[in-house]
């Protein structure tokens, strides 16, 4: 844990585990591919994304200040969900990403309503 993940680094990890598919989806949203993006989400997930265009995703990775993130704690609630909590690099900002296994692969899930934001310091 408490591995810096940039935006410049972040690459294609797969889907074998949470920290590999959460890695993948953000490589994937950097790079504003939606594609790789509905493959790193759940059927669930797909639906808030699958109705924006490319320059509407383009627009939001450019609206994006979060430089990477940093997996503060791994929290398994069941063997088929876990919760990833992460803090931003660049924004401080706390979120816990819900991750479900579906099949062999972890896929986003969505994020746990009751995040907090961090007051910078």
């Amino acid at each position: 844990m408490n591995q810096v993940y940039s935006k410049n680094t972040v690459t294609f990890a797969g889907y074998a585990s949470p920290e590999a598919a959460l890695e993948t989806y953000f490589w994937a949203f950097y790079r504003a591919n939606k594609q790789a993006i509905l493959q790193s989400v759940t059927p669930e997930f797909q639906k808030l994304v699958a109705d924006k265009t490319e320059d509407q995703i383009i627009a939001s990775v450019q609206r994006e200040s979060m430089m990477g993130y940093m997996i503060k704690k791994r929290e398994a609630v069941s063997d088929e969900m876990v919760l990833l909590h992460i803090s931003g690099v660049g924004r401080e900002i706390e979120v816990r990403w819900i991750l479900s296994k579906i099949g062999n692969d972890w896929k986003l899930a969505g994020i746990q309503n009751d995040c907090e934001h961090v007051a910078a310091s």
